[in-house]
């Protein structure tokens, strides 16, 4: 029961944070689980991935009310993208649990990975003002494609890759990359569970934690969205860097943590 409480308030943070900064809250669901070590990482991953679909489909909603939307062939671009992207990585995610015999060292290359990346995406949107201000339906797709595989091989949603990029490319302001970047997870998210429910099926995950993980997701979702919408681009901007920051130190304990294992 302690364990359901404690997953309940992770994943609730996590998408309330990620909602807020258009990191998805992946990012936090994924290195907070593996620290426990309760569940296994196609277990986590799974679980990081239907808690952070349920939280962009909530933003989506609140934000669309709202009057937040984006153009129809840049979204129909960003989705198709999203979803060969989602497809893909989980395509090259299931081929790394099977190449290598330890589920350590895939938790591990996730790991690297994942700290350059938010480094990099950090020092940009904290110290970099370049953009490139393209606006091509293209770029669009394969901007979405390339974060839809990154983010599902990752299992973190994406969010704060999402959000560095769309303003890099694209020239958006801080609170439109929010959005663009839970379209883009709600897309790649959509797909990986679409294929996880009715192509491999779910039979060999346990099912338990959703009972509090779901719930969770759509709390979070609504609180981080509604703080979105009432705040400036620079408290969006700040609550990224923040949270960013939080999420490579979490993810370089547990890549100690994993090396040790490994080695000792």
């Amino acid at each position: 029961m302690l364990i359901y409480i404690i997953y309940f308030i992770i994943i609730m943070f996590a998408t309330s944070v990620g909602s807020l900064s258009g990191m998805g809250g992946g990012v936090i669901i994924k290195p907070s689980l593996d620290a426990l070590s309760y569940s296994n990482l196609d277990n986590i991953n799974f679980y990081s991935s239907l808690a952070v679909l349920t939280m962009s489909i909530v933003s989506i909603i609140k934000k669309s009310r709202q009057g937040d939307k984006i153009a129809g062939k840049q979204l129909f671009a960003i989705a198709t993208g999203s979803i060969l992207g989602g497809k893909l990585g989980l395509q090259i995610f299931k081929n790394a649990l099977s190449y290598f015999p330890n589920d350590n060292i895939v938790k591990l290359i996730q790991i690297v990975i994942t700290v350059i990346i938010l480094s990099l995406s950090i020092y940009y949107t904290s110290k970099c003002k370049f953009t490139f201000n393209l606006n091509s339906y293209f770029i669009y797709f394969v901007v979405s494609m390339g974060l839809g595989i990154v983010s599902t091989f990752l299992g973190i949603g994406g969010g704060p890759i999402n959000v560095s990029l769309f303003i890099l490319i694209f020239g958006v302001s801080m609170k439109s990359a929010t959005l663009y970047s839970i379209s883009t997870i709600f897309f790649s998210q959509l797909s990986k569970n679409f294929i996880d429910f009715f192509v491999t099926g779910i039979s060999g995950y346990n099912l338990y934690p959703l009972i509090v993980i779901i719930p969770a997701a759509i709390l979070g979702g609504n609180l981080g969205t509604r703080i979105n919408i009432k705040s400036s681009n620079e408290f969006v901007r700040k609550a990224y860097n923040i949270i960013t920051m939080f999420v490579i130190l979490l993810n370089i304990f547990n890549g100690i943590r994993i090396i040790l294992k490994i080695f000792y």
